[in-house]
């Protein structure tokens, strides 16, 4: 299992990038910091509530998922390790995958990424050829995100980190 600060560099990238992302906008967009070799894609559930966004370093060996709930993290609060992560695209189930649940400044945050569970790639490969939508579910919360512009923004990611 990875520890939480091993997951501080890679969320540390995100302020940015959700910082830009109009929260009226159900599309995907992209973001590159090159200085960092980042590159970065970020979409929002279409009822606003949460986002969700991929992170990828061209000089590291890294790939994240994040999903920021809009929920404050409860300190008081138990949250599971290994957390399932259900994924539905084009109304097909995909490979569930395993994350962590996360305190990023003060939000709930699911995190998941290569170290955690090694079937993300095929998850994001599924994701980008989505013409529906993307269903996401954990821990009894449900979000519905466009596959409007996800496909080219998970391939300009693979461009540039692979």
């Amino acid at each position: 299992m990875m520890r939480p600060v091993a997951l501080l560099g890679p969320l540390a990238g995100l302020a940015v990038a959700i910082a830009m992302v109009n929260p009226a906008a159900a599309a995907w967009k992209t973001e590159d910091n090159s200085v960092v070799d980042e590159y970065l894609t970020t979409g929002m559930a279409e009822d606003g509530r949460a986002k969700f966004v991929i992170v990828c370093y061209a000089n590291a060996p890294v790939l994240d998922m994040t999903i920021l709930t809009g929920e404050p993290y409860g300190s008081h609060t138990t949250y599971p390790n290994g957390l399932p992560i259900s994924v539905t695209t084009d109304g097909r189930q995909q490979p569930v995958i395993r994350g962590v649940f996360h305190n990023y400044g003060g939000e709930l945050v699911a995190v998941s990424n290569l170290s955690i569970d090694r079937t993300l790639l095929r998850l994001f490969h599924a994701m980008a050829a989505s013409i529906s939508t993307v269903d996401v579910q954990f821990d009894q919360r449900k979000y519905r995100f466009s596959s409007e512009g996800l496909g080219p923004a998970l391939r300009h990611l693979y461009d540039k980190c692979k």
